[in-house]
């Protein structure tokens, strides 16, 4: 079983060439999840206010197969899998007609707001939530970062106000665009695949130090991109967010 919403791609969600932006994508998904959450059992603010839990994003995998465009209709599908342990599945897909432009696999942890303390499968009912099969994409679903290569630092990025959310971090989907933005001529490129490991949260006035890598072959992280790179944040010298780009020529 799966949920569904449809939505159009605006003006203010796409780029020069009019492509969607890295971002809305995810922010697509998310929306999902939330409209998913509110139907099956509350939404992720009541949940939040009422139950003083919140669902983590740990790590995010993004198969992209085709552009998305402004003025596109699209069905954006979620579904959970079977929690183990301390680990929520979720599944999306985004369609256009029968095409299917992008299929996305996450792991979310159900954490306490105040106590910090991470809830195990069984701890809180979700047993309303859609669950079907796990999602099989073409790219790993945990890459890491190699070591043996060269990051050169290339920004520093202080978190503003209009970055965070009711958290107080900056909100996941928030990363995607401002890692991307850092891609050396980026207006050449489709996106093929994006992946997240989210590692330290980034809060109010905290500052971003951003390192990338050369472009490197695309080897198993993406065997459709023609180029990968990767990028990472630090705050304070401690890991941030990590992500892997994979790129083709337009």
């Amino acid at each position: 079983m799966k949920f569904s919403i449809d939505l159009d791609v605006k003006s203010y969600e796409v780029d020069s060439r009019s492509v969607i932006r890295p971002s809305v994508i995810l922010q697509y998904m998310q929306e999902a999840m939330e409209k998913q959450m509110q139907k099956s059992d509350m939404g992720y603010k009541e949940l939040f206010d009422i139950k003083r839990l919140a669902f983590i994003v740990s790590r995010m995998s993004i198969e992209i197969f085709k552009t998305i465009k402004q003025n596109d209709k699209l069905r954006v599908n979620t579904w959970c899998g079977m929690c183990k342990g301390a680990i929520y599945p979720r599944y999306y897909e985004i369609l256009r007609g029968n095409d299917v432009c992008v299929r996305a696999s996450s792991k979310w942890g159900l954490v306490g707001v105040d106590k910090k303390n991470i809830l195990l499968d069984g701890e809180y009912d979700i047993s309303a939530y859609p669950i079907d099969d796990e999602i099989k994409l073409g790219i790993p679903d945990r890459v890491r970062q190699p070591r043996d290569i060269e990051y050169k630092q290339i920004a520093d990025i202080e978190v503003r106000y209009s970055k965070i959310d009711i958290n107080k971090h900056i909100n996941n989907t928030m990363y995607a665009d401002l890692l991307y933005d850092f891609i050396p001529q980026i207006e050449e490129y489709n996106l093929t695949s994006m992946n997240f490991r989210f590692v330290h949260e980034a809060r109010l006035g905290d500052v971003l130090s951003i390192y990338e890598s050369d472009f490197m072959p695309p080897s198993v992280v993406d065997p459709k991109a023609e180029k990968i790179i990767y990028i990472h944040s630090k705050i304070g010298g401690k890991k941030n967010v990590e992500a892997s780009f994979g790129l083709k020529k337009r």
